[in-house]
């Protein structure tokens, strides 16, 4: 072959191969861009999507009506909605960049939050304070550490719910003081005309007898359930004081038998107490045990058909 023709064929393979490379390369280059415009639209999708889950969030956080605070790990304020600026009395957005001491204004809540993001995800604190002063609200402070190190907090307010429980203690205690006089004297009138009539050896008549028996054992349910009521009272408002001592159970259990056996008596049941040689004594408020036995005891004689017997053990 003559050398001219084989230098043609040469220079036309390269020639051919050099175009063919070029548009290979564009093409990939068109690839390339394509790819790129593909990522990046979605890249924009995704911005997008995230903004609007960021403002869907900050409108559910705002309905909640609770205070909702994000705290970063190193304490600073991320995020306080509306009902949390208000709660502290902060001019809405100010919040948010301080640490949580400024934000805050209460070393009880800071110390929730500390607590909180110390135990980590795992755990919370939480706990009730008045915030602003004595007369600002009171708000329940409940706090859980986030699995980045930070920590969630939410206040609540509960001003009007404590003022409400406070208005039903003070109408219960009332009410039980002012029920307990015509109570006791409407049973103390049962029971001194039952007595001064058999005293007198009058015959009364079977029906105004069972009537005036029937008075003196509905009384004593008032009474009982009045008595209840102030006790309730009482726990609720934090005043019941448990004075620990060693009881003696089984002298307890015949005191409060001999308190009902009158009562057992008008009910036709017979109260019998059945206790082991020294059972021992316990750790507890004897009062409030007794209390506990007397409910027992009288809603046994209570619920039990006439003739019955009630018998409390001790072992």
């Amino acid at each position: 072959m003559e050398p001219l023709l084989v230098l043609s064929i040469v220079l036309a393979i390269a020639l051919a191969v050099a175009v063919a490379t070029t548009f290979a390369d564009r093409r990939a280059a068109d690839r390339a861009r394509d790819d790129a415009r593909r990522a990046a639209a979605r890249a924009a999708d995704a911005d997008r999507g995230l903004d609007a889950a960021r403002r869907d969030l900050g409108l559910v956080i705002d309905l909640t009506g609770v205070g909702i605070v994000r705290v970063s790990a190193d304490m600073r304020i991320e995020l306080a909605n509306t009902a949390a600026h208000a709660l502290l009395d902060a001019a809405p957005g100010s919040m948010v960049g301080r640490t949580a001491i400024e934000a805050f204004v209460d070393r009880r809540i800071e110390e929730i939050v500390t607590a909180a993001v110390a135990d980590g995800s795992a755990a919370s604190a939480g706990g009730e304070v008045t915030v602003r002063g004595p007369d600002g609200p009171t708000v329940v402070v409940r706090a859980r550490g986030a699995s980045d190190g930070g920590a969630w907090v939410i206040l609540e307010d509960v001003t009007e719910l404590r003022r409400l429980q406070q208005i039903r203690a003070e109408f219960i205690d009332n009410l039980s003081h002012e029920l307990r006089t015509p109570l006791t004297t409407i049973s103390l009138l049962a029971e001194t005309l039952s007595r001064e009539a058999g005293a007198a050896g009058e015959a009364i008549p079977a029906r105004m007898a069972d009537r005036i028996a029937k008075i003196e054992v509905e009384t004593g349910h008032i009474v009982q359930m009045v008595n209840e009521l102030l006790d309730l009272s009482r726990i609720e408002s934090g005043g019941a004081i448990v004075h620990l001592d060693d009881v003696d159970l089984a002298a307890l259990a015949v005191a409060s038998t001999e308190r009902l056996r009158l009562f057992a008596e008008r009910q036709g049941v017979r109260l019998h107490v059945d206790a082991t040689p020294d059972p021992g004594r316990v750790r507890g408020d004897e009062a409030r045990l007794g209390q506990v036995l007397v409910n027992l005891i009288h809603n046994a004689v209570k619920f039990s058909p006439d003739g019955g017997d009630v018998t409390i053990g001790v072992r």
